[in-house]
């Protein structure tokens, strides 16, 4: 992996994220409440052949809850919960421009909380 400086800046890498899994619970009259479990994978890109993990491809887990709330066509969406992934032994490339966080050595396993929210449309 070529050094990085300021005439050589870091790659900019993109993350693709696949998950698959169940969600179940009840829908009310106004409203809806599900809790989700899914299984899947990260895939880090690379950009000119460097990459910023030293194993591109890690699993992941997500679980958590959705509250949904009814108002005609429109559908507010409140999504809670957290993505669960074990690097194992994969430990990020340090760059020499930017501080040492986390501190080198492997990551193990992160978690990662979330709140999403979204507004669909039934027509």
């Amino acid at each position: 992996m070529p050094a990085v400086t300021a005439a050589n800046p870091a790659p900019v890498a993109g993350q693709t994220t696949g998950l698959f899994g169940v969600r179940a619970g009840q829908r009310f009259q106004n409203v809806g409440v599900f809790a989700h479990a899914r299984a899947g994978f990260l895939h880090f890109g690379n950009e000119g052949g460097a990459t910023l993990l030293t194993r591109s491809t890690v699993p992941a887990f997500d679980v958590g809850m959705t509250l949904e709330r009814y108002a005609g066509p429109a559908i507010f969406r409140l999504d809670i919960g957290e993505m669960i992934v074990p690097y194992g032994n994969a430990t990020l490339f340090q760059s020499p421009l930017a501080p040492q966080i986390p501190p080198p050595g492997p990551l193990g396993t992160r978690a990662n909380p979330s709140v999403e929210f979204g507004i669909a449309f039934r027509f």
